[in-house]
């Protein structure tokens, strides 16, 4: 074995034995197995969803949804926000039990591929330098050591999918595959909704073969779904949407109110809870979410477009500005949503590797990013108790408001000579090896 193996070898086996202990002390893994705490997952809403959508009903009423939840010993089921399709899936299963350990088993396997995906993205953007099990270390790290990640893993719903999904779409953008890129970018986008703002990323940076292809599966995805559960049911959804995941959500008292819940951090979630505090009208709650979103967009796309004098960012780049955009501009996120991390924190990692003699300047930004990951890898209650977790849900979010100005306001990478500015791609047969975004 070579110095650099050993080397590789030796990390994989800390890293491993510090996700070992992470996982050993995290509730929401060790709830996953608790047969008595399926019941409150994410799993059993998207469930009793689904056997309503089975037995002809409609599962995007919250009555409807939270009458069969209490058959499983629940005894206030939340409305469920997946779509038709997602619904119908989640519902062939009978049983809740049964079907929940089932698809625990399968987010392990996929939680598995996922590293193996983000190690291989990790080769490609550094070459052969750390090694294999340098990178497959990494990957481990970079996902298991998130505890949003075992949070996810809990739930039980559709977030590991989601990740694998974009995982495999940066994999396939950075060999230059555009279709396939579309492709999982629109079936990512389909188990959750969120990851649609990378296809927007890929327009902004000039790869429109990805955008067309995305669009078309979409297409396909919810022709298949309108023929699978019909026209109406998709109505219901679609005004579920509009009353329940709005910026701002106004619903009927004491029902389940996303944007008022204690541990949405997203920026929507922190202004409609002190709007509520201090009984502004509502008007200016919507104004000041939307300023929000559309100042996080515009420097997204300030950021991405090519220009005559700078080609668009390395894939990488727009990856991690573009999913850390999703956790500011989307309407709630919760710390589920965080397992996504792993992109921009792999990024981190990347730019830290190949900064050859950096400044003081970039040194701050990567001390800063770091500092960033810590505070969104660490479980909730890291600090402050109670239910409401006010610290941790605010300093998540100023994590990922201060992750996000660092990818933007890194000094981009050079391209190669043979890089098309139009489409700002990087292969990795290109040898791209710099900075990025």
């Amino acid at each position: 074995m070579t110095g650099r193996a050993a080397a590789g070898l030796l990390l994989l086996v800390i890293v491993a034995a510090a996700v070992a202990l992470a996982v050993q002390r995290s509730d929401w893994a060790r709830l996953a197995w608790e047969e008595g705490a399926v019941a409150e997952s994410d799993y059993e809403l998207h469930w009793a969803a689904g056997r309503a959508l089975e037995a002809g009903l409609d599962p995007y009423d919250a009555g409807v949804v939270n009458e069969l939840g209490r058959q499983t010993g629940r005894e206030n089921t939340p409305f469920c926000a997946a779509n038709p399709l997602v619904v119908r899936l989640f519902g062939l299963s009978p049983h809740l039990f049964t079907g929940y350990r089932a698809w625990r088993t399968w987010n392990l396997a996929l939680l598995g591929a996922g590293v193996l995906v983000l190690a291989s993205v990790l080769r490609a953007e550094l070459g052969a330098g750390p090694g294999a099990l340098a990178a497959l270390a990494a990957g481990l790290g970079l996902i298991a050591l998130n505890d949003g990640t075992w949070m996810a893993f809990y739930y039980n719903q559709t977030n590991v999918v989601t990740l694998l999904a974009v995982l495999l779409a940066l994999r396939a953008a950075q060999s230059g595959r555009d279709v396939t890129e579309g492709v999982l970018l629109a079936l990512a986008t389909a188990a959750k909704t969120s990851p649609a703002l990378l296809l927007l990323v890929a327009a902004l940076s000039g790869r429109w073969r990805t955008l067309l292809a995305g669009l078309g599966t979409l297409g396909l995805l919810l022709t298949a779904s309108i023929a699978w559960t019909g026209a109406e049911v998709h109505a219901s959804f679609l005004a579920m949407l509009k009353l329940r995941l709005g910026y701002a959500a106004n619903v009927p008292t004491g029902e389940f109110n996303n944007s008022l819940h204690d541990w949405n951090l997203a920026p929507n979630g922190l202004l409609s809870r002190a709007a509520e505090a201090g009984q502004w009208p509502r008007t200016w709650t919507l104004l000041a979410a939307w300023a929000v979103a559309l100042v996080v967009l515009a420097a997204l796309g300030r950021r991405l477009r090519p220009r005559s004098d700078r080609p668009a960012p390395d894939v990488l780049t727009q990856y991690a500005a573009g999913i850390l955009a999703t956790f500011l501009v989307s309407s709630v996120t919760w710390t589920t949503h965080l397992s996504l991390a792993a992109v921009p924190c792999a990024w981190l990692l990347v730019r830290a590797w190949t900064e050859r003699r950096p400044g003081l300047v970039p040194m701050l930004m990567l001390g800063a990013g770091a500092l960033a990951t810590a505070v969104l890898f660490l479980p909730l209650g890291s600090f402050g108790e109670g239910l409401q977790l006010h610290a941790d849900i605010l300093l998540k979010t100023d994590a990922c408001v201060l992750l996000f100005a660092v990818v933007l306001a890194f000094p981009q990478r050079d391209q190669p000579p043979t890089a098309a500015p139009s489409t700002g791609r990087t292969k990795a047969s290109e040898g791209l090896m710099p900075s990025r975004r």
